[in-house]
C-alpha cells in the first residue's frame, strides 16, 4: 500500500542489480535466490561435487537468479500497468 510516490520509492533497484551481477559472473561466484538450494550450495562448498557438477550448478543458479529478477521486474511492471499508471 501507500501513495504512488511512496510505492515508487520502495521499488528495489540495488538488490536486483546485485543478483544480476552475480548471475552474470556465475563462473566465479554462486548466487542463490532460493533457500531450498542451500543444501546444494553446501555440497558444492564442501567439495562433494565434481567440477562438471559445480559448473552445471552454477549455470542452474544463474538461471534461477535471472528468473527471480525477471519475475520481480514483471511484478513492478504490472503494478505500474494496473495501479501506478
Amino acid at each position: 500500500g501507500g501513495d504512488y510516490a511512496q510505492c515508487v520509492e520502495n521499488i528495489d533497484i540495488g538488490g536486483p542489480t546485485m543478483i544480476r551481477a552475480a548471475a552474470k559472473n556465475h563462473k566465479d561466484v554462486m548466487v542463490v535466490v532460493d533457500p531450498k538450494d542451500y543444501p546444494l550450495l553446501l555440497d558444492a562448498i564442501n567439495g562433494e561435487m565434481t567440477a562438471d557438477e559445480q559448473t552445471a550448478l552454477r549455470k542452474k543458479f544463474a538461471w534461477k537468479a535471472f528468473q527471480h529478477v525477471a519475475s520481480y521486474d514483471s511484478q513492478v511492471a504490472e503494478w505500474f500497468w494496473n495501479d501506478g499508471g
